[in-house]
């Protein structure tokens, strides 16, 4: 048994903090069987965004197959020698979108070849994703809140079935206002890739 069929995803970002967009897509967008390259003309990734990260997986309760530090450590910048052999590329803006075509015409390659029903080769994610908010507090700050929640987590065990995850994480946590304003960011940006993850699981099933 070889399992689903193995997709293959690029994500590119081209506008402000885009190495941070791309590494943060790809990680809510991590699944078995399944690569995904991010892109990003911006390689610079804060230490304080990973820990908004895994706060917002530990808050949410959502499993990555990979951790955010392994696509910072794979993240890319974009030019013409970038291969467009993965099954297709997803573009997270504009930016990212214009990068993502010069690519493709210098690799000799259809962007708009369909691939799967919608699913071209080359994809806008919409609604388009607008960049992180600047950070203002301190590293400890954001570790201390990240250990706070994997700690509920933990203790979500022994009173499951009591309450829903999301009503006790609710209960017990509070964000400062600088914090929700990240965690904000990073909803959106899941809720805007759900349709897509769902895509690639209907492409694992139908291709296997």
């Amino acid at each position: 048994m070889s399992g689903p069929f193995g997709v293959s995803l690029t994500v590119i970002s081209g506008q402000k903090h885009s190495g941070e967009i791309a590494v943060a897509a790809a990680t809510f967008l991590s699944m078995g069987y399944m690569s995904v390259d991010p892109v990003g003309r911006d390689r610079n990734i804060r230490p304080e965004f990973l820990k908004v990260l895994h706060i917002f997986a530990n808050r949410e309760g959502i499993y990555y197959d990979k951790q955010p530090e392994y696509y910072a450590g794979k993240l890319t910048t974009p030019d013409n020698d970038l291969s467009t052999k993965d099954l297709f590329w997803l573009a997270l803006d504009k930016e990212g979108e214009t990068i993502a075509k010069g690519i493709y015409e210098a690799n000799g390659d259809l962007a708009d070849k369909r691939i799967y029903h919608t699913v071209h080769k080359l994809n806008l994610l919409e609604p388009l994703v607008t960049p992180p908010p600047e950070l203002s507090l301190p590293l400890q700050v954001w570790e201390e809140t990240r250990l706070h929640l994997f700690g509920l987590a933990v203790e979500y065990r022994k009173v499951k079935g009591k309450q829903s995850y999301s009503s006790y994480m609710n209960e017990n946590v509070v964000l400062l206002p600088e914090q929700k304003l990240f965690y904000d960011w990073c909803e959106e940006l899941y809720e805007s890739l759900i349709p897509w993850m769902d895509t690639i699981k209907n492409i694992q099933s139908d291709y296997s």
